[in-house]
């Protein structure tokens, strides 16, 4: 699945002029072992493999056209010098095409595969905040909980900008669905992302290796 660089161009302009950072993440080989996963999946695991729902997820160019018409309605609204200066929340504009969750009893990993790189997370499903380095000089507080077949994740920016993930699996365990809302510091909602992912297989991974 591949998406137009014309369309990304537009992503990345509407995302500096709602003043939402990317940051860049370098490429890395993945391999996924079965030993990672428990002995059995059951259906009400959030943990395996899991492919993207094209059809079945928000329309990219749709969240491009609404977050380029939100920058123009609200390129009149201006921060204070010291808060726009600090950085956003990073986000991808367009989702992974596959998920690799695999946890313990205290932590979660999530793996996102893009086109031209992986993403690896960790988390410690205590619901307190934990502080990690974003890159050299940006630290964000991350606090994630898991509650059955859901896993709620929220990272609060140092411009205070809020981003609430949820993972929840529907459909007797055969399919995620995967919320992510943005807001800004006074809560008011940036955008919202839903993706739609199908259980899949170890074997759907091997082009990334």
């Amino acid at each position: 699945m591949k998406y137009n660089k014309f369309l990304s161009f537009f992503a990345v302009i509407s995302f500096l002029t709602l003043s939402i950072f990317s940051f860049n993440i370098a490429a890395q080989s993945f391999e996924v072992k079965s030993s990672e996963f428990p002995d059995q999946l059951t259906s009400d695991s959030l943990e395996g493999v899991w492919g993207l729902n094209i059809a079945e997820s928000d329309d990219p160019m749709q969240k491009v056209r609404t977050l380029i018409q939100k920058s123009f309605t609200n390129s009149d609204k201006t921060e204070s010098a010291g808060q726009a200066e600090k950085p956003g929340i990073s986000i991808s504009m367009f989702p992974p095409e596959k998920l690799v969750l695999a946890g313990s009893e205290n932590e979660m990993t999530i793996n996102e595969f893009y086109p031209d790189y992986i993403s690896t997370r960790t988390y410690i499903n205590d619901g307190l905040p934990h502080f990690y380095q974003a890159n050299s000089d940006t630290e964000i507080a991350v606090s994630a909980r898991q509650e059955k077949n859901k896993l709620l994740i929220e990272t609060v920016s140092p411009r205070n900008n809020l981003m609430e993930e949820t993972f929840e699996l529907f459909a007797n365990g055969n399919k995620l669905k995967v919320t992510v809302r943005i807001s800004d510091a006074n809560f008011q909602e940036l955008l919202t992302l839903h993706r739609i992912y199908d259980r899949a297989i170890l074997d759907d991974l091997s082009e990334y290796n």
